[in-house]
């Protein structure tokens, strides 16, 4: 990573830590750069697009510490963006608007999205019925038989 950072001029001391101390730091918005994990929290795209691009209010003691937040990432027109595709009940309009805020995030954002989290399950010879959700809420083991 580093290698590849530095290809395009960017030089980076990279650190190790525990998942909590990054965590951590990033919430408390000492970081310069971090590497994180995320994962909605609700199949609706307000979810992804309030998390990473509404900021509407940067000070310490903003109600929504959100990802654009830690980053002190302000973009108005992103921020009316996310705040409007929650109002809009048109499928088609909200399916375009979020198509745009998700363009012009990747084009103005502080953030890189590097890999997709893939979840696995193994279960043996003669067990059926698991059926893995997208998120890990909604997996389901209440059909499981072993046969």
């Amino acid at each position: 990573m580093q290698a590849n950072l530095a290809e395009i001029g960017i030089r980076v001391t990279l650190v190790a830590g525990d998942g909590r101390q990054v965590l951590t730091k990033s919430r408390a918005r000492n970081h310069q750069m971090a590497l994180l994990r995320w994962s909605t929290d609700y199949f609706d795209p307000n979810s992804n697009a309030q998390f990473f691009c509404e900021n509407g209010d940067d000070p310490d003691a903003s109600p929504l510490k959100v990802m654009a937040w830690r980053c002190h990432f302000q973009d108005a027109e992103l921020t009316a963006m996310a705040r409007q595709g929650t109002l809009e009940g048109d499928t088609t309009k909200r399916l375009a608007l979020y198509g745009a805020m998700q363009r012009a995030f990747f084009e103005r954002g502080p953030m890189a999205f590097m890999l997709q989290r893939n979840e696995v399950a193994v279960v043996r010879r003669g067990v059926s019925g698991l059926k893995l959700g997208l998120m890990a809420d909604y997996t389901k083991y209440g059909a499981l038989e072993k046969g």
